[in-house]
């Protein structure tokens, strides 16, 4: 299985980690001496009810998230996709996806 990226999907996916690292250096890593650390032992999200972003994540949606939305077109979000990240449920579409559309079981041969 291949998966391709066009090049203008490529360039929004750099820009968007090279945007968030600048602009939220100080929320998703921390520098002891100088050895520095990304902070993943933070839960994605708060508790529930409210299941609040990290202090990254919740930069990383204000620094980058809008264009990235603009630019990319297709995110996991607006795909229907979950991910380890709690999202209110008005901001997840919900698609019905038929996995091998228009295919039938192969032979005992194969």
């Amino acid at each position: 299985l291949s998966t391709t990226v066009t090049v203008d999907c490529a360039a929004i996916w750099s820009y968007n980690a090279r945007n968030t690292a600048q602009e939220c250096f100080s929320e998703c890593l921390l520098v002891e001496g100088s050895k520095t650390f990304f902070i993943s032992d933070e839960p994605n999200n708060g508790p529930a009810p409210e299941c609040a972003l990290n202090d990254c994540l919740q930069c990383d949606e204000e620094a980058s998230g809008e264009l990235f939305r603009r630019i990319a077109g297709r995110t996991r979000r607006r795909s229907g996709l979950l991910s380890s990240i709690a999202h209110p449920c008005d901001q997840l579409v919900d698609i019905e996806q038929e996995t091998c559309p228009e295919t039938s079981a192969l032979d005992d041969e194969w």
